[in-house]
């Protein structure tokens, strides 16, 4: 709370310059008219910094899995391609990744190495992060398992396994 007294009526602007961690810098102006005897509030309204969270599940159980590594690419405004890398992330044990305090903008996520048994998601997901109603934007990415092939050579009539045999 800041206050100032003794103000001649006219047209003010109040302009907030900073912040605390983990705050955003909403809208750092508002203009006010201030009218002879009477007084006025000016309420500035910041948001917290917003919390991007990266799932990685399995395709067919949802089990979470570890050991996924995940790239993370800021593009700024609303879209647009490439972006600075703001950096490479691995899931943790319980199959998240949690990056808190990012910026407003556009995020590009991308899986750039897939669990051992797993088969990589080739698939980036954008997100939009405002700041505002947003306290915790969570997006998905499922791994499909990687399956394997027993072959077996057995006589038609014993039943019993042959060896020396090429596939």
């Amino acid at each position: 709370t800041a206050t100032l007294e003794n103000l001649l009526p006219g047209v003010y602007e109040v302009t907030e310059k900073s912040v605390p961690a983990p705050y955003l810098l909403d809208a750092p102006s508002q203009l006010v008219t201030l009218y002879p005897n009477r007084n006025h509030t000016v309420y500035f309204e910041n948001h917290k910094k917003p919390t991007l969270t990266i799932q990685k599940v399995d395709s067919i159980t949802g089990k979470p899995l570890e050991g996924a590594w995940f790239r993370v690419r800021y593009l700024g405004g609303t879209s647009g391609t490439g972006g600075t890398i703001v950096g490479e992330y691995e899931t943790s044990v319980n199959g998240t990744i949690v990056l808190t305090g990012m910026k407003k903008g556009t995020y590009v996520v991308e899986e750039i190495s897939a669990p051992n048994g797993y088969v990589l998601d080739n698939s980036t997901q954008t997100v939009h992060l405002t700041g505002k109603d947003q306290d915790v934007i969570t997006v998905t990415f499922k791994n499909t398992p990687k399956g394997s092939l027993l072959i077996q050579k057995i006589d038609s009539v014993t039943r019993e396994p042959l060896s020396d045999v090429v596939f």
